[in-house]
């Protein structure tokens, strides 16, 4: 029963929040983006953002080490670690993308932790 009402409680994510990749901000906005799952283990959702080389040529790029894309600290340590090419990039299997959500209240986090 407890798992029934845990399950009622639980929002589901809907199909109308993702957008077409096509559709994304290629401004420097970090957004969460799908691509399907694959056998050689990659994550499906990941925080990307656009990002272009001295050349021009663009991809979607996220850093290798966690970064928090919620603090100002965090991002702009992400930034640099995808300007000195220390980053992951993927220009082919995305396929939808959301923005990204608001982060928890820091009072809720602690209820839930505590």
């Amino acid at each position: 029963m407890a798992t029934q009402i845990r399950a009622l409680k639980r929002p589901e994510p809907s199909e109308a929040d993702w957008m077409p990749i096509e559709t994304a901000p290629r401004d420097g906005t970090w957004i969460m983006a799908w691509r399907p799952p694959c056998d050689g283990g990659w994550e499906p959702l990941v925080i990307v953002r656009w990002h272009e080389d001295e050349d021009g040529e663009g991809s979607w790029a996220w850093p290798d080490e966690a970064y928090d894309p919620y603090s100002e600290k965090g991002r702009t340590l992400a930034e640099g670690a995808l300007d000195d090419g220390d980053c992951f990039w993927d220009n082919e299997h995305f396929t939808h993308w959301m923005p990204l959500p608001a982060a928890p209240a820091l009072a809720q986090v602690e209820k839930a932790d505590g």
